[in-house]
């Protein structure tokens, strides 16, 4: 049992070295925000780029997936990953010297919010848990983080292209989920691939965004406390 706990004491003591190193991200300045949305998004991004590879790849793997469409989404992933990597060397850059560069920041979560948007056109807004994972992820986690102006005009991006996929879909302009060339069910169920990727995805997302927000929820907490502790002292 000893043994045990002294593990367990080491892991908290690493733990706790960690975060004291990397400091509350509610004092962190805008650019390091940025950066964290570029860090996250990007392995993100080539996680998926890889998945639609393999899918790809493998004839008899997601039967309902167009093929030619998710070829050209690795493609458009990739892309993508080059300009979250291009926005991850222009903040490491310009960290140091202008440390609150509010366009930076507002670049990273309106290429977030453009980005998602057409990835959960893609996906099908209404046929996958994605698009809302998404929002209550970037939500509750960006407008802890962000200024709030920042926050509503990315959330404003993201909701127009909802909205106006959505309305080309129901006029027939465009297709809805254009990944899907049948839903996603195989033998009278949801296929296991379907579930571990978009639903483990979605799942994973929230609950990080959900992880992250106690975080910082607790260390505002944290913080108000000791305010008050001072204010007392006085």
């Amino acid at each position: 049992m000893e043994g045990v706990s002294d593990k367990t004491a080491a892991r908290r003591g690493l733990l706790a070295r960690v975060l004291s190193r990397v400091g509350n991200p509610l004092e962190w300045s805008l650019v390091d925000k940025g950066l964290l949305v570029c860090a996250a998004t990007l392995g993100f991004v080539i996680d998926y780029a890889l998945i639609s590879a393999r899918i790809v790849g493998e004839p008899e793997a997601a039967p309902y997936a167009d093929r030619e469409v998710l070829t050209l989404l690795s493609v458009w992933m990739w892309a993508v990953a080059a300009g979250w990597a291009a926005l991850l060397l222009v903040g490491i850059r310009i960290r140091k010297r202008r440390p609150d560069h509010r366009l930076y920041a507002s670049a990273c979560l309106q290429y977030l919010a453009l980005t998602d948007g057409a990835l959960c056109y893609l996906l099908g807004p209404w046929t996958s848990p994605f698009a809302f994972a998404l929002v209550l992820a970037a939500g509750v986690v960006g407008f802890l983080l962000f200024e709030r102006a920042q926050m509503l005009a990315a959330l404003g991006t993201f909701v127009l292209i909802l909205f106006g996929t959505t309305v080309a879909e129901q006029l027939g302009r465009i297709p809805h989920a254009p990944i899907l060339t049948a839903p996603p069910i195989v033998d009278g169920k949801v296929d296991l691939a379907w579930v571990l990727t978009i639903g483990g995805l979605s799942t994973l997302t929230a609950t990080a965004a959900l992880a992250i927000a106690d975080y910082l929820i607790r260390s505002w907490r944290g913080r108000e406390e000791k305010l008050a502790e001072a204010y007392v002292l006085l």
